[in-house]
């Protein structure tokens, strides 16, 4: 994943945040547990999934002092693993291998070499994480159809955005009660549009540089003068979709939902804020590159 969503530390209480980082580690542990490899690709994006499936589940995990390879020195609390997290975990591990192949299939050299190097393995652990296999098949066809775009030249982001959105969507309602998937379904397909299209803002002047796609670059988007603000207004909206579906669901940990609600009102909007300004700073570069009479 991409590391987008998370929260605003400054705004929880010591105790939430203690929990968060706790959760991380716990989710680590998860990940560990199917194998060594995946927890060097943990992000905070899965550790929103796994609080919000737990406060749904009513799961209250004991915390646990461990040491780990991150932190050899210092034990670190960390919540024991519960079912809700191995099958978040799995869920990660699914989106590692086929990260995995994208990129040995997309890129050359190192990269390429690194993807190759690492394709067999990512391939057993996604064999022992499929399940009944219909998450895996959304996963697989989500992102053939991602690459397909993409690799057309699709001057709009909002189709792929879309695609990613449901694939989001799935992993979030995977495995849910009845009663709880759609609201599920819904914040997992708003979080999916709203990381996609950060991440293409985010990597336009990158992506511009080293002649890579981007939809942002191939309509020129990025280098409007509004381009930030109106990515800022797109992406408030997808997150107060989100939102809105948060509500629909029963939580009744008063924690949880601080951490939960954080993330969305506080957290993803101040991670965006900083990719924006990041945008404005680069379009001002560009600027000042053009010819005067352009």
């Amino acid at each position: 994943m991409f590391g987008y969503v998370k929260p605003l530390p400054g705004e929880l209480k010591v105790k939430e945040y203690e929990y968060y980082k706790a959760a991380y580690c716990g989710l680590c542990r998860a990940l560990k547990k199917k194998s060594p490899i995946l927890p060097f690709t943990l992000s905070y994006d899965f550790v929103f999934l796994a609080l919000l499936k737990m406060a749904l589940a009513g799961e209250i995990p004991p915390i646990e002092k461990i040491r780990c390879i991150a932190h050899p020195l210092r034990k670190r609390p960390a919540l024991k693993p519960t079912p809700t997290m191995e099958r978040t975990a799995s869920a990660a591990a699914l989106l590692v291998y086929y990260n995995v192949k994208d990129d040995y299939a997309d890129h050359k050299g190192i990269r390429k070499l690194g993807a190759g190097f690492l394709l067999p393995m990512v391939g057993r652990i996604r064999k022992k994480n499929i399940s009944d296999g219909k998450l895996d098949g959304v996963i697989a066809d989500a992102l053939e159809l991602i690459s397909r775009d993409e690799k057309a030249g699709a001057p709009s982001p909002y189709a792929c955005a879309e695609t990613f959105g449901y694939l989001l969507g799935a992993v979030f309602a995977d495995g849910a009660e009845e009663a709880h998937r759609t609201p599920l379904f819904q914040i997992g397909r708003r979080i999916g549009r709203w990381i996609y299209l950060l991440d293409a803002a985010d990597d336009a002047e990158k992506d511009a540089k080293k002649k890579n796609y981007n939809p942002f670059v191939t309509g020129g988007d990025y280098l409007r003068e509004d381009f930030a603000e109106n990515m800022e207004i797109a992406l408030n909206c997808e997150l107060y979709e989100a939102a809105k579906e948060l509500e629909k669901l029963p939580i009744t940990d008063p924690g949880l939902q601080n951490i939960l609600t954080n993330i969305l009102y506080l957290g993803m909007p101040a991670t965006a804020e900083k990719a924006l300004h990041r945008c404005k700073d680069g379009c001002k570069r560009n600027d000042a590159t053009e010819p005067a009479d352009r």
